[in-house]
């Protein structure tokens, strides 16, 4: 909140140094806030709403990025979308919001005009398992993969009905063949596997390190560990969810000119 938004970003990626890559030659235009995965990491409604007014002020679009929704979290999550969208309202602009959770969908179509829903990671199901290079014959099945239901005209016909428009996909070991439209894609990293319960909060607190503990009160674990697995994987598991690496786009520029070619006007990169 102290410092410059955008100087933030170049020093992040000169500490990756990666900022001279020439996927970076444009500038950052729009910012991703919140999180897809757990709802323990978002941040307080006012503080959220203190940063989308940063952001507007320093001139960049504005993606909420919301998780899949607990009933335990209806409330706060309704007064959160509620505090937004009237700073929407009184600002007259619109925010994108991803939407990973039908509830969540149809609280955002019925009651928060100023919130535009795109269709969130959790909700575009991939098989995306980095083992599956070594599978017998996989490579018979590699066209299907590329394929799930948003290549359906009926699927599509659906989410518009709801006011969804774009989709957001990633960059994972299949190609991914996308749906007719403009649409986003997130690279470096992958979502794999998400679940409702925090292996981490639960290794840390149970000696035996399992378990489907609820939690009352996140202590952040996943800001300082993380579960490490084989390099050749290239996967790591962070709080309730595990996410893999793909760095094609940085090595095969060809792919980004085709995934552009096929309806991509919008790369979102995550540090």
């Amino acid at each position: 909140m102290k410092n410059s938004i955008s100087e933030e970003i170049h020093k992040r990626l000169e500490e990756l140094n990666i900022s001279q890559h020439g996927i970076f030659t444009r500038e950052f235009s729009r910012l991703y806030i919140g999180n897809e995965f757990c709802q323990n990491l978002l941040p307080e409604a006012g503080q959220l709403v203190e940063f989308i007014q940063k952001a507007g002020n320093e001139g960049f679009n504005i993606t909420i990025c919301y998780p899949y929704l607990k009933e335990s979290y209806i409330d706060s999550c309704t007064d959160m979308l509620d505090k937004i969208n009237i700073y929407c309202r009184e600002s007259n602009i619109k925010l994108e919001i991803t939407i990973n959770d039908w509830g969540l969908l149809q609280l955002v179509s019925n009651k928060f005009p100023y919130l535009s829903p795109v269709l969130g990671r959790l909700l575009n199901k991939r098989k995306k398992d980095p083992r599956d290079e070594w599978k017998w014959k996989v490579e018979a099945y590699e066209d299907s993969m590329e394929e799930n239901h948003l290549n359906e005209e009926k699927v599509n016909a659906f989410y518009k009905k709801y006011g969804i428009s774009r989709y957001e996909y990633e960059v994972h070991n299949y190609y991914n063949k996308i749906a007719e439209g403009n649409h986003s894609l997130h690279f470096p990293f992958y979502q794999m596997v998400t679940s409702m319960y925090c292996h981490l909060f639960n290794s840390c607190t149970n000696l035996k390190g399992s378990g489907t503990k609820s939690i009352k009160q996140c202590q952040r674990y996943c800001s300082e560990m993380v579960y490490l697995y084989p390099s050749h994987l290239s996967t790591i598991g962070k709080g309730n969810s595990i996410f893999g690496f793909s760095d094609v786009l940085f090595k095969q520029p060809d792919i980004l000119e085709k995934y552009i070619k096929s309806g991509i006007d919008r790369l979102i990169f995550t540090a």
